[in-house]
């Protein structure tokens, strides 16, 4: 069974774990996102949000454990690919369904600077 709530993230070094207190709940959970660090920050846009794709934004600063709401996505897209070079987070592609091989499958590139 998997719990609802974490409570603790466990962290490992040379065989033994280290509990360190859990990240704080995100503004609005998503999965299948963009996702990437830059400037000492984690970032997360796009993907699934409980209704279909949504445009939020949000980065994760793990010193302060916050989470902040970002200027948006153009288009809200599942699955995007994601990588982060010179400190901007590129998102490529994705898609407007949860299916596999259903809907729309869009041939862009989305770039967040932070």
């Amino acid at each position: 069974m998997i719990p609802s709530r974490v409570t603790a993230v466990a962290r490992y070094a040379f065989g033994s774990a280290i509990v360190v207190p859990a990240w704080r709940a995100r503004v609005r959970p998503t999965n299948a996102s963009c996702t990437g660090s830059a400037k000492g920050s984690l970032y997360v846009a796009g993907g699934f949000g409980g209704g279909g794709p949504v445009e939020n934004t949000e980065s994760f600063k793990v010193s302060k454990n916050k989470w902040t709401k970002e200027t948006g996505m153009p288009q809200g897209l599942i699955w995007p690919g994601s990588a982060v070079y010179k400190n901007v987070l590129y998102c490529f592609g994705g898609g407007d369904q949860t299916v596999q091989f259903q809907g729309n499958v869009y041939n862009i590139v989305q770039i967040y600077q932070p």
